[in-house]
């Protein structure tokens, strides 16, 4: 991590209005961050213009303003639309790390026209845009390009009570080109961006507040049949309430009552026809994003919260201290999920009206920056009855050296009912991972015991042994056309179950790559061979794809693969020819209006025959009043059994958690009758 001779001036109280202007007397003292050098698409280069920042803090928060500077301001590309969708844009941001440790960050960036993408960034975890929080943010164009005013407060962000270093990384988009720019430069022999993150000093001792928030909330309901279910209600309406206490800096609580975790959109729909697994569905509901960075593990979906479904009530807490991170959720979920490992658990006929209670407790220790090690602890017990779930191990994650990362994880978990052994059943992983400028490589090794569960999480595979690894090599060729390209020419796998008897085997070359208009492209090659019941299916297919925007108002991304293909039949497995295609075509010909549509196809044939073949797509139209208040229209359908549903909803968002939604659906199946339902729902924070 890189260590500058620089500090963030402080000042009792910087009256700074955010309005994009920057007019306020309080910038005249904020410190100027050096010159921005683009890392995408080629390292070091020049930018296409320059952008200055400035930095200033007080009791308040930290504050920011870019100039960003633009040869042809007239192509800057904005739009509106709802938080972190915006990233076909041209914007600038800011990660913020308030402990200076490199163990975590806070992600904020800006359009043009003002719309906000908030995220946070984990040692060992992808970039999580699913946090949200209140900060403030304006933009304005300009004759030379635009500018944008960003405002953290303190109280949105975990934080030391004593601010003597700050973890920095601004960084602008323009994506007509794919360029991507940045202080301090990104070095490309330096494996990871939180690592390189600049340490500058910080705002010293922060003054403390009472932190607590509540938010109570009233949702009302109507279907065909009557009130809604799931929740406790009377003549359709719901009452809740969520309360956000944070004492000290370091720590936040979190407790919710009777809430509505009832999304504002539905899920796309996906194909559910010939699957090996489960579907995996993403979590939008905003009481588990809260944190959810600090249940990232190396392996992968130990703790998967869509797994409850529907809480009767909910508490979490997260503390930061000294080198140590804490974090606990408890939650009584009135409708458990069957199990979904390949190995077997608890089918829903078991899990009928039954509750449970679901307990997770993570506990990190920083080792060094972007190092730590860990300890994970997951309960499930589904109450009335003897069946439990239970988890835990230990994990760690080293930064060896700037280009090599190594990650490792043992765990056991001990599962009654269901034929499942309950005694212990283990499982681990050790991961490696090596970056460089010009060539990239990793491997895994991971072990999973047959009766090991995870029924908080999101594990398939049960009975396994498996060796994977890839190699890469980046080129960056002298053409504005087709700026860089990697070729992993060497990338599969082996597994084998405790016997050492064969289960699955890939291996195929790939190449992505980037176009000079910011468009990706990729194509690729892969042979596979699994063991399915008591038969072995090998396939070979091919892929290629391209996508990106096209235009400041033409995104379209378009993928599709051919060849042979499994038919997980139980009785009569076997490989015939499968395509597949997913597409998705958006026009946005004013930034107030959005319209998009999108969908997935897939034929398989055996045996000469048509098994199957259908689609799922979706309609989308948005129209945007402002920033916070808009109107969407979405249209699903299948061609499996005929089915069309359509959704409606009108939203005002004053910030994350104050807002009023109305709206209803409506669906129609071949054969069957229509269902339709109407909702509303009121929330409002209350802060102290």
């Amino acid at each position: 991590m890189p260590v500058f001779d620089l500090d963030v001036p402080r000042v009792s109280e910087a009256a700074i209005q955010v309005d994009g202007r920057a007019d306020e007397p309080g910038w005249r003292d904020a410190l100027t961050l050096p010159e921005f050098v683009a890392f995408r698409p080629k390292p070091d280069e020049a930018p296409v213009g320059q952008t200055v920042v400035r930095v200033i803090a007080d009791d308040r928060g930290l504050w920011f303003h870019f100039r960003a500077d633009d040869p042809e301001p007239d192509k800057i590309r904005a739009g509106l639309g709802r938080r972190d969708t915006r990233h076909v844009d041209d914007f600038v941001g800011v990660y913020v790390d308030p402990a200076g440790t490199v163990q975590r960050s806070y992600n904020f960036n800006c359009n043009v026209l003002g719309v906000q993408t908030d995220g946070t960034n984990a040692a060992g975890a992808p970039e999580d845009l699913s946090w949200d929080a209140r900060w403030f943010a304006a933009a304005q164009r300009t004759a030379a390009g635009y500018e944008v005013e960003i405002g953290v407060p303190w109280r949105a962000i975990r934080h030391p009570r004593d601010n003597d270093k700050l973890g920095l990384f601004v960084y602008r988009s323009v994506p007509r080109f794919g360029e991507t720019s940045s202080w301090p430069r990104l070095d490309p022999d330096v494996a990871g961006l939180l690592v390189q993150e600049a340490i500058v000093g910080g705002a010293g001792e922060l003054p403390r507040t009472l932190g607590l928030e509540v938010q109570p909330e009233l949702t009302w309901g109507r279907t065909e049949i009557g009130d809604p279910v799931g929740r406790y209600e009377v003549g359709g309406f719901g009452p809740g309430l969520t309360v956000r206490y944070s004492p000290s800096a370091a720590f936040q609580g979190l407790a919710t009552a009777n809430p509505d975790f009832s999304q504002v959109e539905s899920d796309a729909s996906q194909i559910d026809l010939n699957r090996r697994y489960a579907l995996y569905f993403e979590e939008r509901r905003p009481f588990f994003l809260e944190g959810q960075e600090t249940f990232t593990h190396p392996f992968d979906n130990l703790v998967f919260t869509r797994s409850m479904a529907v809480p009767a009530y909910g508490a979490r807490a997260t503390s930061e201290l000294g080198g140590w991170t804490v974090a606990a959720l408890n939650v009584l979920d009135r409708d458990p999920l069957p199990t979904v490992s390949e190995g077997g658990g608890w089918d829903a006929l078991a899990l009928a009206d039954k509750d449970a209670l679901d307990t997770v407790i993570r506990l990190r220790r920083s080792i060094g920056p972007d190092s730590f090690a860990g300890v994970l602890f997951s309960d499930k017990e589904i109450l009335g009855t003897p069946l439990y779930n239970r988890l835990g191990g230990v994990d760690t994650r080293v930064r060896v050296s700037d280009r090599l990362v190594v990650e490792a994880a043992a765990l056991a978990s001990a599962t009654e009912g269901a034929g499942v052994e309950s005694r212990p059943a283990p499982a681990g992983t050790l991961f490696a991972a090596y970056g460089s400028r010009s060539v990239s490589a990793w491997a895994n090794l991971r072990i999973i015991a047959p009766d090991f569960r995870a029924e908080n999480g999101f594990v398939t595979g049960a009975d396994r042994t498996s060796a994977e690894g890839g190699a890469g090599v980046q080129m960056y060729p002298r053409s504005k056309v087709l700026p860089t390209f990697e070729i992993l020419p060497v990338q599969g796998g082996v597994t084998v179950d405790h016997l050492g008897q064969f289960r699955f085997a890939h291996f195929g070359p790939e190449v992505v790559g980037q176009l000079g208009n910011g468009a990706s492209w990729w194509s690729g090659y892969t042979r596979a061979s699994e063991v399915f019941q008591t038969a072995t299916l090998e396939t070979d297919r091919v892929e290629a794809g391209m996508g990106g925007s096209w235009t400041e108002w033409l995104r379209a991304e378009i993928d599709g693969s051919t060849g042979t293909g499994a038919l997980y039949d139980p009785t009569a497995p076997a490989v015939g020819w499968k395509d597949q295609a997913t597409g998705e075509l958006a026009l946005q010909p004013v930034a107030a209006v959005t319209g998009s549509v999108s969908g997935t196809y897939e034929r398989l044939v055996v045996e000469g025959a048509e098994f199957y073949a259908g689609w799922v797509g979706r309609a989308r139209l948005e129209l945007f009043w402002s920033r916070q208040a808009w109107a969407r229209l979405v249209v699903d359908r299948t061609s499996f059994d005929e089915r069309t549903n359509g959704e409606a909803l009108l939203a005002y968002e004053v910030s994350p958690g104050s807002a009023f939604y109305a709206g209803g659906s409506r669906q129609w199946t071949l054969g069957a009758d229509p269902t339709w339902s109407l909702f509303a729902k009121a929330s409002w924070v209350l802060r102290r």
